[in-house]
């Protein structure tokens, strides 16, 4: 008898609905967060659906896991990446199939287009009011937050109810932020190189290096975990290890 061929969600509705959450409480709970904390959540909702139940093993030597990446600035679907021990997205977005990760690449392009790009209307609402002028100062998260118009009690209450990665995304947004001295990298520029660091996945975590570029860095990462340079990247790639890992590996 031939296998009935697995129908794919194509909605995030229809992913929720498929894992057993109910999308009206998801959308009560979190539709407040900033638009690219909101796609990422929803982003780890899909992939988990289409995963069906199989997640990546963090201790594996000869485990593969698949991710696409877009082409900036038109943000059109570039080609696939097939890793097994390091990485600059971390384990909570990644497939166990090439197939699937094009299909969602595809299908939900609005929803990564919203994780990775700014959105000048809906993001995390801190400022820098003290300008750094040298990467040295900043050793720690609370270095980062003193540069900013937010207290760590703001931040720990803006915080409540998110996961452990997630909140490690909003610190290294901080940081980053901080140390960039509120850079933004150009999708329309062409010359602009913007910088992230790679960290071995497998035990034991461990920065591996420096990755750049200028058509598709911002599309791989994020914009706002895009650094203006090869050194701030590799400084913050290694003084911030522990917090990477709890984003990429949590």
């Amino acid at each position: 008898m031939q296998k009935t061929k697995e129908k794919l969600p194509t909605t995030f509705e229809e992913s929720i609905n498929l894992i057993g959450l109910c999308p009206i409480e998801f959308y009560k709970l979190y539709s407040h967060l900033p638009s690219d904390e909101f796609a990422y959540k929803k982003l780890k909702i899909i992939i988990q659906s289409l995963n069906r139940g199989w997640t990546p093993c963090y201790n594996s030597n000869s485990e593969k896991w698949n991710n696409y990446f877009y082409m900036s600035p038109e943000f059109k679907l570039y080609g696939s990446y097939n890793y097994a021990d390091v990485s600059f997205i971390g384990m909570n977005i990644v497939f166990k199939e090439k197939s699937l990760a094009e299909y969602t690449a595809k299908q939900f392009v609005d929803i990564y287009k919203e994780f990775y790009d700014y959105n000048p209307k809906n993001e995390y609402p801190i400022n820098i009011i003290i300008p750094i002028t040298s990467k040295e100062q900043i050793k720690t998260f609370e270095d980062a937050l003193l540069r900013t118009d937010q207290t760590l009690e703001e931040f720990n209450n803006l915080s409540k109810g998110l996961r452990s990665d997630e909140i490690a995304y909003r610190k290294l947004k901080i940081i980053i932020k901080v140390l960039n001295n509120d850079w933004k990298p150009n999708h329309n520029d062409l010359t602009e190189y913007k910088y992230y660091p790679w960290h071995q996945l497998k035990a034991p975590f461990a920065f591996s290096g420096a990755h750049y570029g200028y058509m598709l860095t911002a599309s791989t990462v994020g914009v706002r975990l895009c650094f203006k340079s090869r050194e701030l990247s590799d400084y913050v790639g290694k003084q911030f290890e522990d917090i990477y890992k709890q984003f990429m590996c949590c």
